[in-house]
């Protein structure tokens, strides 16, 4: 799965300092004097904080109401959308990239004018083909301008569309009892450095609480739901598949077996095995045939209901359907040809006197 983002060697730690009595000023120096402490350590290629990381919290993205300069929502038109507060140099540290406009700077401070960054699907919806660089956007109370758009990712679940997303600049938003996340991207384990990031952040705050892990652990904890779903689905599904196929197996070959003297009544008449075989393949096949068209009809309408919880895979994936289709069809021609051999071989002299 392809995120839209980065996650290789980097390592997640969420923060939490609403309890410490920091002013904004205070906890904005924290993540300043963090990141710069963290950078210097051997092994450290990157250092990065926001209060929210994607796909590690399903759901929780911060929102807030938007008014778009020019744009007229349509009735009921929901205008809360998702977003992040990030800090200058968040999109190179995940690997999204910037297509239009520029990054956040260190100037974009307290006082000055405020700014936002965009994705492209925020961009098709609100702007069509127009530019976004320069238009303006109502956030919580404050006109902000558009300094930038980027590249689409995931934001909140690993099977969402592409929706409209926004950035805010850290250093703007921040506010008192903010927590945040510091991301660190090393050359080797990033888990290695965790000793030195407590050691540093407890050197700034005593009462500074944090936990870490993987990044790319804590995108895939965000497919929990989904791994669950398809181990169980799995299982039922080899149990049913397992039940049809033996189910068959055994009508098939019962059948077939209560037909010897009729086998060897038609070859005493001039019948040969390979003839006899044959109609027993056709008769078989004649019998499942109808039974996987209609298991393929009921399985197409049946898979819509699924369809939302898969990621990255075709709810109708024909290896998946042509793989069930052939192992029924071996279970047939097997469940037809054995029984049908052994009976092949019974003497039609034999067959003729009991018949």
């Amino acid at each position: 799965m392809d995120p839209g983002f980065d996650t290789s060697h980097a390592s997640m730690s969420q923060f939490y300092l609403s309890n410490a009595g920091y002013t904004a000023q205070e906890q904005w120096d924290f993540c300043r004097s963090l990141r710069e402490r963290v950078e210097s350590l051997p092994g450290v290629r990157a250092v990065t904080y926001t209060d929210f990381v994607p796909l590690t919290a399903p759901n929780s993205s911060p929102q807030d109401q938007l008014e778009v300069e020019g744009y007229v929502p349509a009735r009921d038109e929901q205008m809360l959308l998702h977003r992040a507060t990030v800090p200058p140099g968040y999109f190179q540290f995940m690997g999204i990239r910037i297509i239009e406009g520029r990054d956040f700077t260190e100037r974009d401070v307290g006082d000055a004018p405020t700014v936002i960054i965009v994705n492209e699907s925020f961009v098709r919806r609100f702007f069509g083909n127009s530019t976004a660089i320069g238009r303006k956007v109502h956030v919580a109370g404050t006109i902000a301008t558009i300094i930038g758009v980027v590249k689409d990712s995931k934001y909140n679940t690993p099977i969402e569309q592409p929706s409209p997303y926004f950035y805010l600049p850290f250093r703007q938003w921040f506010h008192p009892g903010l927590n945040f996340s510091v991301l660190i991207k090393t050359a080797g384990d990033p888990m290695q450095v965790l000793p030195d990031l407590r050691r540093e952040a407890l050197a700034l705050n005593q009462d500074a609480l944090f936990h870490s892990v993987r990044l790319s652990d804590a995108v895939g904890y965000s497919l929990y739901a989904q791994k669950v779903a398809a181990t169980l689905l799995t299982v039922i599904g080899v149990l049913c598949v397992l039940l049809a196929a033996l189910g068959l197996y055994s009508v098939l070959s019962y059948d077939i077996s209560t037909r010897t003297q009729e086998f060897g009544v038609r070859m005493a008449l001039g019948a040969s095995r390979l003839q006899v075989m044959g109609q027993v393949i056709r008769q078989s096949l004649m019998l499942t045939i109808p039974g996987l068209v209609a298991g393929f009809v009921v399985d197409l309408i049946g898979l819509r209901f699924f369809s939302e919880m898969l990621v990255d895979v075709n709810a109708a994936d024909p290896l998946t359907l042509i793989g069930a289709a052939v192992l029924l069809m071996v279970v047939t021609l097997s469940a037809g040809c054995i029984p049908a051999s052994r009976a092949t071989r019974v003497d039609p002299m034999v067959a003729l006197r009991c018949q």
